[in-house]
This record gives C-alpha cells, sequence and structure tokens, in this order.
C-alpha cells in the first residue's frame, strides 16, 4: 500500500482522504448501484487506480484517466459544467461499460459520469460520501 500512496503523490494526485480510508478498508465493496434500472458500476481498487493505462495515446494512471480524454478532446471541448483543465483534473473511480464515474476536484465530493462515445458529462445524485458510508 505504501508504494501505491507513493505512485499517487509522485504524480501529485491527491485521492480525498475518506475515500482513501474506504479504498484501504475491509468495506470496500466494488460494486455500487448508480440508477436502479442499469448495470451496476465497478469501483477501482487503490492497485486499480494506480495502473497505468493509454488513452487516445496517453499514458496515464488510471486515477487520471480523464487527463488522457481531455488532451484529445481540445479542439472539440464544450461542456458549460466545467473547464477542460478542471475535467482533467478530476479523478476517475470507477467504470460501467465505457462509462466513467469521476469525482468532482472542485468540491471532492460531488460525482459525475462521463460518455466518451459522446464527451458528455452527467451529474449523479449520489455523493462520494455516500459511497463511503454504504452498508
Amino acid at each position: 500500500m505504501k508504494a501505491l500512496i507513493a505512485t499517487l503523490k509522485k504524480s501529485n494526485i491527491e485521492i480525498p482522504q475518506n475515500y482513501l480510508e474506504y479504498l484501504t478498508s475491509d468495506k470496500f465493496n466494488a460494486e455500487i448501484s448508480i440508477f436502479s434500472d442499469e448495470n451496476n458500476f465497478r469501483l477501482y481498487s487503490l492497485e486499480k487506480l494506480c495502473k497505468k493505462i493509454s488513452v487516445d495515446g496517453s499514458s496515464v494512471l488510471q486515477v487520471s484517466e480523464l487527463k488522457g480524454y481531455a488532451d484529445s478532446l481540445k479542439e472539440i471541448w464544450w461542456d458549460d459544467k466545467f473547464s477542460l483543465s478542471e475535467f482533467a483534473d478530476c479523478l476517475t473511480i470507477g467504470y460501467e461499460n465505457e462509462r466513467i464515474l469521476f469525482i468532482d476536484n472542485r468540491d471532492n465530493c460531488t460525482l459525475w459520469i462521463f460518455h466518451p462515445d459522446g464527451a458528455d458529462i452527467e451529474k449523479i445524485n449520489i455523493k462520494l460520501t455516500d459511497i463511503i458510508e454504504r452498508k
């Protein structure tokens, strides 16, 4: 675990402390229902968040996946909810199929879903604390 936290520090990534504690606890549950009539989302473990992935030719940590998408969206970005740099700084925490669940870096609490196929962003009614405190 120390090596994974060192990887995050080296990359200047700060996972909210309460979520980091949840990730490293025995309460961590990788499956979460976001929408009652759809497939569950999968949360990444700390190990998977620290894994290097390739997004549109950029090599990033899984937790920084949105940085890779932001690089490829520079020419077409139009979202009024996030500037491109704000979006790039958000932390990926899970997925369902192609949809990406992420933490809003501006408040470290609000959760959103990014749809890569259309570059749409959708705010959800679940907050990070709801994930941490669920039974």
